[in-house]
């Protein structure tokens, strides 16, 4: 009993080999909490990326591992004293999403379903398509009997309280971003409504991101709105 007992003290004493772990970056965040943890447990790290941000680098003890984030997590098993650091760059101002307004987010504009849109990023081109009904009543102030379309784009890096549109087509309008911001739980979109007179119509949208048009052009990005050959224009 007594040499039993001795072992098992013995065995109890053996300290528990801990390694530290760093964190070294905004947003970064673990399971279990930065600080000494023991050998060979499994660590989740989670990165937070900011606002209009994207992950730039990120090693695990001096190690690329961005490739192996998944869905901003990554996972190991410690077995040294490690530092997980992440880097950012700026998401530059374009665009980040185009969809097609959902129906009545515009008043009167109750048809929209019947388009569709197509963002070409490469080629900085929106292609609009499907069937772009007419609207008996004037919507937006565009001439009764006009087929419209709608459409909304999320941006990065853009300041909603300064920028502003400028849409170059049939008409020429400018326009400060701040009255054309549509509130969604998603997110905030900004929104363009546009009048079809044939496929051949074209639009230039350009975004200056300061509101300042005579300022550097540094601000500013442009997307061309085109209409596909097969589309039914009613």
């Amino acid at each position: 009993m007594d040499q039993a007992k001795s072992v098992r003290i013995a065995r109890d004493s053996v300290p528990v080999e801990k390694f530290t772990l760093t964190l070294d970056g905004e947003g970064l965040s673990s399971t279990p909490i930065a600080g000494e943890i023991e050998k060979n447990t499994e660590v989740t790290i989670k990165v937070k990326v900011p606002e209009n941000n994207e992950i730039d680098t990120f090693t695990v003890g001096g190690v690329d591992k961005k490739s192996e984030l998944v869905n901003n997590e990554y996972k190991f098993n410690i077995i040294s004293d490690t530092t997980v650091e992440v880097t950012y760059k700026e998401i530059p101002l374009g665009i980040k999403t185009v969809e097609k307004l959902e129906n009545n987010d515009i008043e009167g504009l109750s048809e929209n379903e019947s388009i569709t849109v197509n963002y070409q990023e490469s080629q900085n081109k929106i292609v609009i398509g499907g069937t772009i009904p007419k609207y008996s009543q004037s919507i937006l102030g565009h001439d009764t009997n006009s087929n419209l379309f709608g459409i909304k784009i999320t941006l990065n890096s853009v300041n909603k309280e300064t920028a502003a549109c400028k849409i170059v087509g049939t008409k020429a309008n400018t326009y400060p971003a701040e009255d054309n911001w549509i509130d969604d739980p998603a997110g905030n979109y900004f929104y363009f409504v546009g009048a079809v007179k044939d496929t051949s119509s074209t639009f230039t949208i350009t975004i200056d991101n300061d509101g300042d048009w005579d300022n550097t052009k540094d601000d500013q990005v442009s997307y061309n709105i085109v209409i596909a050959s097969n589309t039914t224009i009613e």
